[in-house]
């Protein structure tokens, strides 16, 4: 006699699957990143919305090859701030001159 569903233990294939559905899940949950900034993905684009609590006011998908210049331009920003920031430690331990 075969057992019941519920008390067969589940497959790895049937475990890869839960665990896949668990990760898509938190992967398209809308999340905060502040300043009324949220974001998430739907599979293929990440999306960068605006809101006031309740509506959505903005939205930009960022397809793949954008997203890769996106972080492009953001490592070069951070590249930049921080040459910037020693400039100015050096301007201010040398002093004037």
């Amino acid at each position: 006699m075969a057992e019941p569903e519920s008390e067969r233990p589940l497959t790895k294939s049937e475990i890869r699957a839960a665990e896949r559905k668990q990760l898509l899940k938190e992967l398209m949950d809308k999340q905060y990143l502040g300043d009324g900034a949220y974001i998430h993905h739907d599979g293929w684009h990440v999306w960068i919305t605006t809101s006031d609590g309740t509506t959505d006011t903005n939205r930009i998908a960022l397809e793949p090859a954008v997203l890769t210049a996106f972080e492009g331009q953001l490592q070069r920003m951070k590249l930049l701030m921080a040459s910037i920031e020693r400039l100015d430690e050096a301007g201010a331990e040398g002093g004037e001159g």
